[in-house]
């Protein structure tokens, strides 16, 4: 929507302005590459603004301009917010879609993107994010992954067969005392010790009975060959239930058991997200890169994707350029980074395949030989210019043979050491 921008004050320190679209007026917070533009100059008093995707703070109640409540004002994005042209009409616009803003012109404290059009030039392998117990956060790769969680899984259940053994050793000596002790108290009657004859036996006509007759025999062999067909049957559906009942019991005393253990016993499952990295580059390559331009245009930036779909990965590949929509904007991993500006996607972010130009910044992969790699890295001039590697993003693929992989200690810049492998690589030598 086109707005008008009126500054209540000067210099750096101005963070609130206030907007009007010719009717009513409200109160709005800048955000820092925002703040900057109305100290440099750039956004004063009766500048048209074009804003989309603002967000109303301070109170969650919806009121008349006229009634605004204390604190009421509208958060501005700088990744969603532009200068419009001086006879742009104020007001809401016909179209509520925002248009697309140049990747190069994304801030990264400039908050939500509402759209940007990219082209993919790389898609990364998926690795798995995982916050362990000791708060400590790990990513791993598809192959490094499995190998976790079936090692995360055999230890889970070496612990749950431990204590299901021990519940089940304690059941077992239970029920063999508890039936000797049933055994003892069925041959002390006499009525049942003398069930040895065949017309008493054939009166039996309850699985239960049958089975305390056979228990308080003393023999038990002769006792069950006296047993007509339809008797066994019912022995057998009578032996299936107690059966059924002591493992039920017997399951029941192992959740328990589990239960009772509580924390010592890991959970069935890990807290594990898989995530989706992207290198992304502008759609159309810009004539003219400002000096202010808060990304390299040639590196583009990193676009993250947590937990992609599957129908979204068959989507999203190298060399295809999309519209998206509702992208947050961080920062790169240190402001030493070449890439400053990292792009996450939310769960309102939708893409849009485009057709895909030639103008644009994407380089297809090509395989690199390690030979003319190391000769175009060479110190001399002259040396160097014999042949040109192109290595676009600082990377390059190539193809050979690992020779060796040792592991050392590396330290880093801020004095952190960690252990790295180093790989010895050889591309194949054609004799």
């Amino acid at each position: 929507e086109g707005e008008k921008g009126g500054e209540r004050g000067g210099g750096e320190g101005v963070s609130r302005v206030e907007l009007t679209d010719g009717w009513y007026s409200l109160p709005a917070l800048l955000d820092p590459p925002l703040r900057c533009m109305v100290s440099v100059g750039r956004v004063t008093v009766g500048t048209k603004l074009f804003v989309s995707g603002a967000e109303l703070v301070g109170t969650s109640d919806p009121f008349h301009p006229l009634e605004a409540p204390p604190g009421a004002a509208l958060r501005l994005c700088t990744n969603s917010t532009r200068r419009a042209r001086w006879y742009a009409r104020l007001g809401y616009q016909p179209c509520p879609a925002p248009p697309p803003f140049p990747l190069p012109s994304l801030y990264p404290d400039g908050g939500t993107v509402g759209c940007t059009e990219l082209v993919i030039s790389r898609v990364y392998p998926v690795l798995y994010f995982e916050k362990t117990g000791d708060e400590r956060k790990v990513f791993r790769r598809a192959r490094m992954e499995e190998r976790e969680e079936e090692r995360y899984q055999s230890k889970r259940q070496c612990l749950v067969e431990s204590i299901y053994s021990r519940v089940h050793q304690s059941f077992e000596e239970e029920m063999m005392e508890e039936e000797e002790n049933k055994r003892r108290e069925l041959r002390g009657r006499p009525s049942l010790s003398c069930m040895m004859n065949t017309t008493t036996v054939r009166d039996l006509a309850d699985g239960e009975e049958i089975y305390e007759a056979m228990e308080s025999s003393f023999d038990p062999q002769a006792f069950y060959e006296l047993l007509s067909p339809s008797q066994v049957a019912m022995l057998d559906g009578h032996l299936q239930r107690l059966k059924q009942e002591r493992e039920e019991e017997l399951a029941r005393r192992a959740r328990e058991a589990i239960d009772q253990v509580g924390d010592q016993l890991p959970p069935p499952n890990r807290s594990v997200v898989p995530l989706l990295k992207m290198r992304v580059v502008p759609l159309t390559t810009p004539k003219t890169t400002p000096s202010t331009t808060p990304i390299t245009t040639g590196h583009g930036c990193i676009l993250s994707v947590w937990r992609p779909s599957d129908d979204l990965q068959l989507v999203l590949k190298e060399g295809k350029a999309f519209r998206v929509t509702k992208l947050s904007a961080s920062s790169g991993p240190s402001k030493h980074s070449s890439l400053p500006l990292q792009l996450t996607a939310t769960r309102q972010t939708q893409f849009k395949q485009l057709s895909c130009g030639s103008g644009t910044c994407y380089t297809p992969r090509t395989c690199v030989s390690i030979g003319d790699l190391a000769l175009s890295w060479l110190p001399s001039p002259r040396q160097h210019s014999l042949r040109s590697v192109p290595c676009p993003y600082g990377e390059f693929d190539t193809c050979g043979v690992v020779v060796l992989c040792v592991s050392s200690d590396v330290t880093m810049k801020d004095g952190l050491v960690c252990e790295v492998t180093i790989v010895y690589f050889c591309e194949q030598i054609n004799l």
